[in-house]
């Protein structure tokens, strides 16, 4: 379920398909490994994409606390894109692991 200004693509391990251009010259990134999002909090300009990327042994997934937006499953080595178009802070946590928690910060 997407809302609030996110958009996203999951992609299927394996897939080298490359996020959409920022203008910038990387996308910004989460690396979830050892039961954490790393960073834990990200700050991006309106209408980024970020590149969540599952480099843990065990599924996971990027779901915001509202609702707003859910990658699904994510199994180990699964990408999952994010365009967060709505300034805003948004929290999100590991629907399988509720103790794992991140935010994104869009300006």
């Amino acid at each position: 379920m997407l809302g609030a200004g996110c958009a996203a693509v999951k992609t299927p391990q394996g897939d080298q398909t490359a996020a959409p251009d920022n203008s910038q010259s990387s996308v910004p990134t989460v690396v979830i490994d050892n039961f954490a999002y790393a960073p834990q909090s990200i700050t991006v300009r309106q209408g980024t994409f970020i590149l969540f990327t599952n480099k843990d042994y065990v599924p996971h997934t990027i779901t915001a606390d509202d609702g707003s937006f859910d990658s699904g499953t994510l199994n180990p080595g699964s990408t999952w894109t994010g365009a967060f178009n709505t300034k805003g802070t948004f929290t999100y946590h590991c629907t399988i692991h509720p103790t794992m928690h991140g935010t994104v910060v869009v300006n």
